[in-house]
C-alpha cells in the first residue's frame, strides 16, 4: 500500500490523501511544510503531488554529464563540479 507518513508517524493512504486533498479543502504551505510527508511530495495550486524517484537512465545521463563537465572544469582549472 502506497502511504505518508508525517512527522508525527502517522500514516496517510496516499490515494486517499490525494483524492481528498484534490477534491475539498486545499493545502497550504505551513501545512505542508509541518506535515513532512514521505514520500515527498510538492504543493502545486493547493494539491499535494508525490515527487516522482529518477529514473535509472537518468541517474546515468547526470553521472555522465557531471563526469564530462569535471574533466573540462579541472583541466582548465574553472573551478569544482558538485553534484
Amino acid at each position: 500500500m502506497n502511504s505518508l507518513v508525517d512527522n508525527t508517524g502517522s500514516r496517510y493512504n496516499l490515494a486517499t490523501t490525494l483524492m481528498t486533498t484534490q477534491s475539498s479543502a486545499q493545502w497550504t504551505v505551513d501545512e505542508w511544510l509541518q506535515a513532512e510527508l514521505e514520500p515527498r511530495c510538492e504543493l502545486q495550486d493547493g494539491i499535494l503531488l508525490p515527487i516522482a524517484s529518477p529514473t535509472r537512465q537518468h541517474q546515468e545521463i547526470v553521472l555522465t554529464t557531471a563526469y564530462a563537465l569535471r574533466r573540462y572544469v579541472r583541466a582548465g582549472r574553472l573551478g569544482i563540479v558538485l553534484m
